[in-house]
């Protein structure tokens, strides 16, 4: 019997051993496991503490830009803003209006109503080009004048000027496009941190990341459209310069051509002076022959400019004055000795 409870009182002292060692093993388990769930609530403190620190700084990097698409998307949100509260309003009085009999504080309140309509109202009027989409303005690319027609050399000039002038409107734009895709870029790197953030059960950004989308969607819409519209801009761009170089090509190539024949014809009367100078020996003679050939030489050469650019006939008048300036060069002479006959005769003297 003794026996029998010793033997008993060693099971017994063996379990209650074995059932404070579990009791222990659980007590450091349950010890660890919180332990566990504090690192992981810190970690997660500090990611979420890194990603409001990288949140700000992207929106620092977005609102430092100052740009025209911030404001013209700001001034989008104030008028879609400024349209619910006439909305508001409107409801509001039409709700007072329909009372018969008003309390002298709901009477105030109706007219202050009113007032705010009137104000609400003029806003809207100012900001109705911006309340129908967004970045509407910025995104038409600038417009292309009218192609100058080039016939000849003096229109050269203009055509490269306007080759100019449209490359520069293209440059700016395509800097107004860098521009939306760097804004494109910095939004896209918040949207994942937010999705990152609701990765990590952080509710409280939910709202932002809402509105943060919303924000991308416009943009990144934008900006497709920009660099489908600027495609094909610059190949309408391309056509035109094209088309002007052409032009400006042949231009140049016709005014080759003819100085080449006006210096032929030039070395011709040249030569043919020399001629007449070796075999004329008077001088009366020699100085006639001399005028003759020089009126023939720049006759000859104003009507191969004349008929040059004859399809032109905005030139018409200034191709006439040239004409006419050669004319009196050459026939100088000729005029003044009929100038002094009539001097002459109508003087007496």
């Amino acid at each position: 019997m003794k026996k029998i409870f010793l033997y008993f009182a060693l099971l017994l002292a063996t379990a209650l051993f074995a059932q404070k060692n579990i009791n222990e093993a659980q007590i450091l388990k349950e010890q660890e496991y919180q332990k566990e769930l504090i690192a992981k609530e810190e970690e997660k403190k500090e990611k979420i503490a890194k990603h409001k620190q990288e949140l700000q700084a992207l929106e620092e990097k977005i609102t430092k830009k100052d740009s025209v698409w911030m404001k013209s998307y700001a001034s989008y949100i104030t008028s879609l803003e400024i349209r619910e509260s006439l909305g508001e309003i409107k409801e509001k009085i039409k709700l007072l209006e329909s009372k018969g009999k008003k309390s002298l504080s709901e009477s105030d309140e109706l007219v202050s109503l009113v007032a705010k309509e009137k104000i609400l109202a003029s806003q809207i009027e100012k900001l109705k080009k911006k309340d129908s989409a967004p970045f509407s303005n910025i995104l038409t690319p600038p417009n292309i004048d009218e192609v100058p027609s080039i016939t000849n050399p003096m229109d050269i000039f203009a055509g490269i000027s306007f080759v100019k002038t449209a490359e520069q409107g293209f440059s700016d734009y395509n800097l107004k496009k860098k521009e939306l895709g760097e804004i494109v870029s910095l939004l896209k790197a918040q949207m994942q941190i937010y999705t990152e953030l609701q990765d990590l059960n952080e509710t409280s950004y939910k709202d932002a990341a809402m509105l943060k989308h919303s924000q991308l969607e416009s943009f990144a819409s934008a900006y497709d459209t920009m660099s489908v519209t600027a495609d094909v801009y610059e190949k309408r761009l391309d056509v035109i310069e094209v088309n002007i170089n052409k032009d400006i090509e042949y231009q140049i190539v016709k005014l080759a051509k003819i100085g080449v024949i006006v210096f032929v014809i030039f070395v011709i009367f040249f030569l043919l002076k020399l001629f007449i100078k070796k075999y004329i020996t008077d001088n009366e003679r020699f100085y006639m022959a001399n005028k003759i050939i020089t009126f023939l030489n720049v006759t000859i050469v104003i009507l191969i400019l004349f008929f040059s650019y004859i399809e032109n006939v905005s030139y018409l008048v200034t191709i006439l004055g040239f004409a006419s300036a050669g004319i009196a060069i050459a026939m100088k002479d000729w005029f003044m000795s009929i100038l002094g006959w009539l001097v002459i005769v109508i003087g007496g003297s």
